[in-house]
């Protein structure tokens, strides 16, 4: 199965250079968020109070800092569902580049789950697939979705058997139109509904992911539905995060739609112009042109691995409690990056290229923006750190 694809490292490897689509990670470094910093202190380890089973590592305070004590952040886990466009008009390149690039991300994630079940630790990224309107869709054509027995649930995918199963999911061909509503729909009651098992961390971040080619079935109407329903969806009780992917150069489907549902679904970086019809800037946008399907593939590959960077390494866990277990006050922290050999600079506080809360007044997770994430996301071995009780802060 593996030929079918080539080497699956190569595509890995190369695609993120081949993606041009910026998602807020640029690479202007005249303001990238990023200070000196001269003292890093570090003394006394602190050990904060078990924050109840029902949430994810949040953190291990580990010195002094500016008075307060040190956390360091936790990736937070990432529970995915693809919703992936099998219509007619993905046929050809499109849909044999696409394929690959799933069959890429799948198997890197086995690799990596297969390496964290050997070493004795818990799976920190599940994902699901459903596919609308392929051929393996025939009987339900528009929906509802997902089909039971052909769409996969939300699973760590931790051996060969797993991978087969998600290859073969991917494998139809593409037929028939594109009711958009109805697979986000189907999407979103998936993810909502998983319940991590016994080997998956808990308190993880549900996110959806739409490939697409055309546009909704029902029109400028379809399009007014999906993305209020992408903005409802993120603010449940189980917040769940839409990223789009559009695949073709604007002429086949509507960028202001795509751009108009990253922004509901809370994905888009700060700033982005969701009028924009060329090298769009709300969403990921793979314009296949001319290319081969391998071409369309790393390019596709390169924005899903963006995505799974976005989602867990630049989205953090933390507990403000300082090292004499008392609440930290949000507003005088300072955040800083060390990178793997050991330099530490600060981080400003900047939604575009430094870190924000994902609530100022009570937060609980740091974002990593722009270059920040950038930074992080180059550095396997970096790791960012969050002072307290500093006399100015950053919060």
């Amino acid at each position: 199965m593996k030929t079918a694809i080539g080497s699956v490292a190569f595509l890995l490897a190369t695609g993120l250079a081949a993606f041009t689509a910026a998602q807020g990670c640029s690479s202007d470094k005249s303001n990238n968020g990023f200070g000196e910093q001269t003292d890093a202190g570090n003394a006394d380890v602190y050990i904060p109070p078990a924050v109840g089973t029902d949430q994810p590592d949040s953190g291990e305070i580990v010195g002094e800092g500016c008075g307060g004590g040190e956390v360091l952040p936790q990736k937070v886990p990432v529970y995915f569902e693809f919703v992936v466009d099998g219509s007619g008009s993905m046929s050809g390149a499109k849909w044999d580049g696409q394929v690959a690039a799933l069959k890429a991300i799948f198997e890197d994630q086995k690799n990596k789950t297969a390496a964290q079940l050997a070493n004795g630790e818990m799976v920190d990224t599940v994902m699901g697939v459903l596919v609308f309107e392929d051929r393996l869709n025939n009987v339900y054509n528009s929906g509802p979705f997902p089909k039971p027995g052909v769409d996969i649930a939300p699973q760590p995918i931790a051996n060969n058997d797993d991978l087969a199963m998600f290859w073969g999911r991917v494998s139809g061909e593409a037929s028939g139109g594109t009711p958009t509503l109805n697979a986000i729909t189907g999407g979103y009651s998936v993810i909502e509904s998983y319940v991590p098992q016994a080997n998956v961390k808990v308190g993880g971040k549900r996110v959806v992911i739409l490939l697409s080619d055309g546009e909704p079935n029902g029109g400028s109407s379809e399009e007014s539905q999906c993305v209020s329903l992408a903005t409802t969806k993120t603010s449940g009780a189980k917040p769940v995060y839409t990223y789009a992917i559009g695949v073709g150069n604007g002429s086949s489907y509507n960028p202001g739609f795509m751009a108009k549902l990253a922004q509901g679904g809370k994905t888009a970086p700060a700033g982005c112009n969701p009028a924009l019809t060329s090298n769009p800037d709300c969403f990921y946008q793979i314009d296949p042109g001319s290319k081969t399907s391998t071409q369309i593939t790393n390019e596709m590959v390169a924005a899903l691995n963006s995505i799974r960077a976005l989602a867990s390494q630049c989205d953090l866990s933390l507990t403000l409690v300082d090292k004499d277990g008392k609440p930290a006050d949000p507003k005088k922290v300072q955040v800083t990056y060390i990178d793997g050999n050991g330099k530490e600079v600060v981080i400003d506080k900047d939604p575009v290229n430094g870190w924000t809360y994902d609530n100022d007044a009570d937060p609980t997770r740091i974002i990593l923006n722009g270059n920040a994430c950038v930074q992080a996301r180059s550095d396997e071995k970096g790791k960012t750190k969050v002072k307290m009780g500093c006399k100015v802060g950053g919060g």
